[in-house]
Order: C-alpha cells, then sequence, then structure tokens
C-alpha cells in the first residue's frame, strides 16, 4: 500500500465527477472536470490554503482540496505553493512534489500551469522547475511545459570535460619533466615519459592512489549531498582544488586520474541517481577502476593509467607528432614547451572558437580512406582529436583511433555503464537495448557486442518514448 492509499476520495465534492477510467491524456488540459479513480489534479496554492480562485478552486469544489492547507496531498489533487515570492521559493515545493510522485507510481498527476495565473509568473520561469518531472510516466505536464522543456534539452546529462585527457597528460608530464632536463631530441623526450609510466607498473601507483583517496575523502562531505542527490560539479570542483603536490609531472598525472574517477561518476550518475556516498563508493569498487596496487607491481594495462589507453592509439599519435614535428617545438634544439602546447593543442582550439569545427574538419582533417570514410584525422598527426562523423556533418570526438569500439566516445566509463546497469532495477533488458521501466528520464544504453553501454541519444522526449514504446511491443513483459 501506498501512501496515497490512507486517503480516501471521500472527501471530494459532489460537484466532482469521477471517471471509471484514467484520463490518459499526454498532457495536462486547460480545463479538467472529472478525474479518473487514481488521477491527481495539481494545483497552485497559497501557504494559508486559502484556495479561493483559479485552478485552487476547482481544487475545493470537485477534488478534494482542504481550506487552510497549503501544500502537498489532499483528497484528489495536491498543492505546490506559488504566492510566497519569487520563483527560487517555489522550487523546493515543486521537488517535494516530484520526489511523491515518484514513490506514487501507481498515480497519475496533471499539472495545471501553477503560478502562471494570479502568482503573475511566466511560463518561461515555472517550467524549468519541472525539469526533473520530464520522463516520469506518471506526472503530466501542460503541454506548454513540456514543449519549453524540450527545446532546453529538457533532460540534463553531466557534462565530462576532458580537460586532462591523455594527450594532455603526456605533454604536461614531458613539458615538466623539460624544465628539470631539457630535452634535446624527440627520442629523450618519449623515454623520459615511458620511464616515468612505467615506475608505476614496476613499484605501485601511488599518484593514482592518492587520486582515489581524495576522491572518497571529498564524495563523504555533506555539501556532496546537500540536497539529497549528487552534485556532480561540487565534486569535481572539491576533488580537482585539493592541493596533493607540488611538482609539476605529478601534479600532471594526478589530474588525469582525479578526471577520470570524477568522468565515471559523471556518467554513471545519469542512470544510477545517487543519494548518498556509500552507493557512489560501493559503485566505485564494482567498477574495478581502482583495483590496482599502490605499493606493488601492476599489470601494464589497468584502468587509471593513460599508459596503454586507447588501444595504445593516443601514445602512438603523441610519439609521432614529437617526431614529425620536432623542428618545429625545438627551433633552437631544445623543446620549446610553449610551441609544445601550440601546435598540439592551441592552433586547433583557436580554429574551433574562429571557425567552428565543420570548417575546422575540412581544412585541417583527411577521412580515413573507403573503409572508414566516418572517421577523419587530423593532415598533421596529433595536432587534434579523432573525430567521427556521426551524422552528416555531425561529429564527436573518439576514443582512441576511432574505429571499432573506440570509435564511442568514453570507451571506458561506458564500459563501466554496460556492467552495472545488466543488474539496475529501473532497467528491463529488451533486444540488444537496456530501457528504463518507469522513469523516461533515466538514458536509454545499447548493449554493443557485449563490451559497453552504448547511450542511445534522441532529440526530444517524444522521440525517446516512441521508441520505448516500439521495443515494448515486441516485448511486453518489460
Amino acid at each position: 500500500m501506498g501512501f496515497f492509499d490512507i486517503f480516501t476520495f471521500g472527501r471530494r465534492s459532489d460537484s466532482g465527477a469521477c471517471l471509471n477510467e484514467p484520463l490518459d491524456l499526454q498532457y495536462t488540459p486547460d480545463t479538467i472536470s472529472a478525474l479518473g479513480p487514481r488521477d491527481i489534479f495539481v494545483f497552485g496554492s497559497n501557504l494559508a490554503g486559502s484556495h479561493l480562485s483559479g485552478a485552487a478552486r476547482t481544487a475545493v469544489n470537485r477534488f478534494g482540496a482542504v481550506m487552510g492547507q497549503g501544500e502537498g496531498l489532499q483528497g484528489q489533487s495536491y498543492a505546490i505553493p506559488t504566492m510566497q515570492g519569487g520563483v527560487h521559493t517555489i522550487k523546493p515545493y515543486v521537488d517535494r512534489f516530484i520526489k511523491f510522485a515518484k514513490k506514487e507510481q501507481t498515480l497519475t498527476f496533471y499539472v495545471t500551469k501553477i503560478g502562471c495565473g494570479i502568482a503573475g509568473f511566466q511560463i518561461t520561469e515555472i517550467a524549468p522547475l519541472f525539469k526533473d518531472a520530464i520522463g516520469l510516466e506518471n506526472i503530466r505536464l501542460p503541454k506548454e511545459f513540456a514543449e519549453l522543456l524540450d527545446r532546453q534539452e529538457m533532460i540534463h546529462h553531466d557534462t565530462i570535460t576532458h580537460a586532462y585527457g591523455v594527450s594532455r597528460t603526456f605533454a604536461d608530464v614531458v613539458i615538466s619533466l623539460n624544465k628539470q632536463t631539457p630535452f634535446k631530441s624527440a627520442e629523450e623526450a618519449l623515454s623520459a615519459l615511458l620511464h616515468y609510466f612505467h615506475r608505476f607498473v614496476e613499484t605501485g601507483d601511488d599518484i593514482a592512489f592518492i587520486a582515489v583517496r581524495t576522491f572518497q575523502c571529498v564524495v563523504r562531505e555533506p555539501e556532496v549531498f546537500a540536497d539529497g542527490k549528487l552534485n556532480v560539479k561540487l565534486l569535481r570542483d572539491r576533488v580537482f582544488n585539493f592541493d596533493n603536490f607540488r611538482d609539476e609531472f605529478n601534479e600532471a598525472y594526478i589530474m588525469h586520474c582525479k578526471e577520470k574517477i570524477c568522468n565515471v561518476v559523471a556518467t554513471l550518475n545519469e542512470f544510477r541517481q545517487y543519494t548518498g556516498p556509500e552507493q557512489v563508493l560501493d559503485d566505485i569498487s564494482k567498477s574495478g577502476l581502482t583495483r590496482f596496487s599502490h605499493c606493488g607491481p601492476n599489470d601494464e594495462y589497468y584502468p587509471m593509467s593513460p599508459r596503454l589507453a586507447g588501444n595504445n592509439r593516443p601514445m602512438g599519435y603523441f610519439s609521432q607528432f614529437l617526431q614529425d614535428n620536432w623542428h618545429k617545438i625545438a627551433p633552437e634544439g631544445v623543446l620549446d614547451s610553449d610551441l609544445l602546447n601550440e601546435y598540439m593543442f592551441n592552433k586547433h582550439e583557436r580554429g574551433l572558437r574562429k571557425y567552428g569545427l565543420d570548417a575546422v574538419i575540412r581544412h585541417d582533417y583527411e577521412q580515413d580512406g573507403p573503409c572508414h570514410p566516418e572517421v577523419y584525422f587530423p593532415k598533421r598527426v596529433g595536432s587534434g582529436p579523432v573525430y567521427l562523423e556521426t551524422e552528416p556533418r555531425k561529429f564527436i570526438r573518439s576514443c582512441g583511433g576511432g574505429k571499432g569500439h573506440y570509435a564511442i566516445p568514453n570507451y571506458l566509463e561506458n564500459k563501466i555503464v554496460l556492467k552495472l546497469v545488466k543488474d539496475d532495477e529501473k532497467y528491463c533488458r529488451i533486444e540488444d537495448y537496456y530501457v528504463p521501466i518507469n522513469d523516461l528520464s533515466l538514458p536509454i544504453y545499447k548493449d554493443w557486442i557485449s563490451i559497453i553501454g552504448e547511450k542511445v541519444d534522441f532529440k526530444t522526449i517524444g522521440e525517446k518514448r516512441r521508441f520505448i514504446e516500439e521495443l515494448k511491443k515486441r516485448d511486453s513483459g518489460c
């Protein structure tokens, strides 16, 4: 029995009409005069519960709203206060409503245009408060709310920055080592770089270990879960701002390790929706990301290390870049760190800002032959990332060399996703897809040859809903 079942509909006035079947509408209509047996009328109220006009008056007259009760479930209606101040004062009540609706999956909530009548707010101000309701099958919004949220990319996913990606890490380590002993050849720089990472294989990765311990401490800070859900941005900021080292080459590598663990958590949070630190730590343990030794030998490849990442292609591209461009980045015979940054990163980034990605690819890139025409390599190897054309003139950054399973961005993160989504109770499997059972705001993943859980992207929530409906027609047991 849910919380709602302790109430009865008997408090509704005689003027209210009860249908034998649920309304079963996609959007909340402008006027509701009758509800199905488990439909709920959601209206805007004031804290005093003076339901005297508008939708509030309808709630009293027809759907059991109680004078003097300013918030929550009452009869066959639910009140959300909107008259107490600015939009920011309404958000906590909307959040409580959404949390309540998630628990009461047997009820369908029809949200009226709360706050947009007597309270005087605009749809553009109120609709974004319901961002987390988009995709919940038992919450129906006014069409204007839903369409606005649709245009504003209603399903929010945490951004994965890759500010400390593999090539950036290699470059930063070389730059920091160059300050100690200036490199006079590409071979010297590469030998020092390989020696730096090989010590973690021989004697243990103490740097990655410190990154993990830093993360474990920060994720337990109360502010990271202050509102009952993981604040990924705050977690990332505090992990990165934690001062661990003063020597630059260790700082460069620990930044890579911090980004890797934060990116994995951000990716998992899209469908795990963490509410406490122990959930996060348990998943990180299951992921295998932290299974390495900090005081003894490690395998050549382990997930935290960039040494063999992307099937060793990033290291190969970095090596070739140094060899092909040594005369440009060491014009005086000694590596110039500023020129390394300029030719490997800065020129590409400036081009993106000035001309846009499509123009840069047309000018600086070439296709990888007839077998893989969707893969675009920079004409100067290592002077930019590999890109994949997923739709005509729509590109994404590739993982590794851009072929096979390395064609999918965030390869490691999505490999871990597949490992965990298989047993997630919020999901069921239909054919090759892991589909959310109730919450449409959760991502859909495709099992890509049992290697990774590739996220399926949709332009609108309607497109996503139709996709799931078509899948369920072929497997009604989900």
